[in-house]
């Protein structure tokens, strides 16, 4: 039933936005996971992320969300008020926000 809501208009979208908002991923760079963690960046702000990923390939990084997906490469540089997100669950909810017709 959420994945109705959430699909039904561009406020859910929105809302979906503002509750990820200083959540954080934790990603394993790899080629694939570069377009995607780019995918994320382009939802959550329109823009591409403007670290080059590609010397990171191989490492475990965290990825800020909101007001541009920031990367960060330490855990204790990581807010501890920020709560974790799920990076496949984050991949397959804006899959389905951003392709599915309403």
């Amino acid at each position: 039933m959420k994945e109705k809501a959430l699909k039904a208009s561009p406020k859910g979208r929105n809302d979906f936005r503002d509750s990820n908002q200083l959540n954080y991923c934790v990603v394993k760079v790899t080629d694939d996971n570069i377009v995607k963690m780019n995918r994320v960046s382009l939802f959550f702000s329109g823009r591409r992320i403007k670290t080059n990923l590609s010397l990171l390939i191989g490492s475990e990084i965290y990825l800020i969300l909101g007001g541009g997906v920031r990367v960060i490469r330490n855990r204790e540089n990581v807010n501890t008020n920020w709560f974790e997100t799920d990076w496949n669950i984050l991949l397959n909810d804006i899959e389905t926000l951003s392709y599915e017709k309403n």
